[in-house]
This record gives C-alpha cells, structure tokens and sequence, in this order.
C-alpha cells in the first residue's frame, strides 16, 4: 500500500522529501557514536479505518482468540517514508485511539494525540539479560509493551536509547508524524528537536503536493 501511495504521489514531491528526511537525518544525528543506520528519522501518515492490523507493538486486545492480538478495524499511524532507505525497511505501525488518547500506542501516537512534540531522551538500556520490571518502566515510558521488547531482542535488535516524535500538518489538518529514535541516549535533544521545526514544517508543505 505504502509502494502504491509513493507511486501515485508527484514523483517530484517524492524526490525531495527523501532529500530532505536524509539531510534531517545527517544534521540531526551528526557526531554519534553509534552506526548511521541506528539513526533514523521516519515519516509516518494517518489512515482511518484499517481492518485486521496485526502488530507486536499492540497489547491484547480481545480474549477472543481470532482478534486476540489484532484488530478487526482501527485507525493506525503507518510508515511512509524513512531516511537512508530508497525504499522502506519497517514493519512498525501505532494504533490511534481519537476518543481515549491514553489508548494511543508509541511515541507516535503520543505526539499525534497531545499535536505537539514529545521528546524521550536517555532511555534505559535493553538486553536480553535486562529484567522484567525494568522492561516493564521502558515499556510504559514508551507506550509500547512488553511484548514489542522480546519480540525485538528475539530479532537481534537494540530498542532505541532516544525518541522524538512531531506531528505533520497539511492543509491545516493533521497528516501524520514525524519519528526520530537513536541507540544514543544523548542522540535526540529538545535542542535538536527545536531547531528543525521549520524542517517538518516545509515537508507539510511539500505535502500538499504529494
């Protein structure tokens, strides 16, 4: 669906938000020790009305066992575009309650909920040796779960020390987020944040294009 959008989007628009996402990336997260790669910076675009999204991320959310971890319909923040990436590499979705913002999922939904920047620097963190209460506070730090957290050790990977998430406005109306996470505790600063308003502002303006 994601390939779909992108293609019927102004090839032009497309272009240049890549462009963009990739220079937001290299200024933002500049001077880390930690792989370019482990720094990101992903677009993320509301869409109403999803049937049967299934994602780790999620809780239970039924005791029937067909929806137990997947919804029969729900409005979801999904991936659009992510810097360094000609195309795109992630499976993470955040569910989005309108009525019950505290049911919203991720720093994402936090951001998309509250319109306004949510910033989670120096995270603990997470090993495969880390214990359940402490992933418990990361989980409810993050408006994740616990279950994000195993599935993600299982795979091999690192939970994210930083995160920041911006909404994106178009038209006026809501359109999406803006996401930054970093392996770096320090990588992502209200500092960091602030200074590139103007940034996730001309992408909603590019937006309006797309």
């Amino acid at each position: 669906a994601t390939a779909i959008m992108k293609r019927m989007a102004d090839p032009w628009v497309v272009e240049k938000l890549q462009f963009i996402l990739d220079e937001y990336q290299d200024r933002v997260f500049k001077n880390l020790n930690v792989p370019k790669d482990h720094n990101r910076v992903t677009l993320f675009k509301f869409k109403k009305n999803l049937f049967f999204r299934r994602h780790w991320l999620e809780s239970e959310v039924s005791t029937w066992f067909p929806f137990k971890t997947r919804r029969f319909c729900g409005d979801y923040l999904v991936p659009y575009m992510r810097s360094g990436h000609l195309t795109l590499n992630t499976k993470t979705i955040f569910y989005i309650d309108s009525e019950n913002s505290a049911k919203s999922q991720g720093v994402a939904g936090l951001a998309w909920s509250q319109r306004g920047v949510v910033i989670l620097p120096d995270l603990p963190e997470i090993t495969s040796n880390t214990k359940t209460k402490a992933r418990e506070n990361y989980a409810t730090v993050t408006k994740s779960s616990v279950r994000f957290l195993e599935r993600y050790l299982a795979e091999g990977r690192i939970p994210s020390r930083a995160m920041a998430a911006m909404p994106v406005e178009c038209n006026g109306k809501l359109w999406g987020v803006i996401v930054l996470d970093s392996l770096d505790p320090l990588g992502v600063t209200a500092a960091s944040v602030e200074h590139y308003t103007l940034t996730v502002a001309l992408i909603g303006h590019l937006l309006e294009r797309a």
